[in-house]
C-alpha cells in the first residue's frame, strides 16, 4: 500500500514529550519509588537526593512539575521552594510538596507554602499520579493504565 503525502506529513510532526518531573527527595528508595512509578506512568523523571543538586537541575533542564520533600539534608524544602520563586527562569514551575512533616498550617493545599499542593507521606501510587497529572496538564498516563 503506497502511502500519500498525508501520511508523509504526519510521519514528519514531532511526537510531543512526556512530561518532565524533577523528584527531590534525601530517602533513595522513596525517591526510587517515585520515579519507578511515574516513569512507568510515562512521565520523564529527574532526582536529586539534596535541595542543592535540585536546584542545579532546575537551572540545567526544563521542567514542567517538581515534587520536593521538605526535610533535606544540606537546607530547608521551603528555601528550596523560595530559591525555585525566586528565580525567573523557575518561577512559574508546579511544586508539589511531598513530605511527612505536613503540619496544620499547610492545610491550605500549599497556598502558604508557594505550592502548588501537599501529598502527605505515606501515599498511594494512584494519589501520586493523580496529583502529577492533575498539575502536568492530565500527564502522561492516567493512573488505572499503571500494571
Amino acid at each position: 500500500m503506497e502511502s500519500g503525502p498525508l501520511e508523509a506529513l504526519t510521519a514528519l510532526r514531532p511526537t510531543p514529550r512526556s512530561p518532565r518531573v524533577l523528584i527531590i527527595e534525601d530517602d533513595a528508595p522513596i525517591g526510587y519509588l517515585m520515579a519507578t512509578i511515574l516513569s512507568m506512568a510515562g512521565y520523564d523523571v529527574v532526582t536529586a537526593l539534596d535541595g542543592w543538586t535540585g536546584l542545579e537541575a532546575l537551572d540545567e533542564t526544563d521542567l514542567d512539575l517538581v515534587l520536593l520533600d521538605l526535610r533535606l539534608p544540606d537546607s530547608d524544602g521551603t528555601e528550596v521552594l523560595s530559591r525555585i520563586r525566586a528565580s525567573k527562569r523557575t518561577s512559574t514551575v508546579p511544586v508539589l510538596v511531598v513530605s511527612a512533616e505536613i503540619s496544620a498550617r499547610y492545610d491550605d493545599g500549599g497556598a502558604s507554602l508557594d505550592a502548588h499542593g501537599v501529598l502527605q507521606k505515606p501515599f498511594t501510587d494512584v494519589d501520586l499520579l493523580d496529583h502529577v497529572a492533575r498539575l502536568t496538564g492530565g500527564g502522561a498516563s492516567p493512573a488505572s493504565d499503571l500494571p
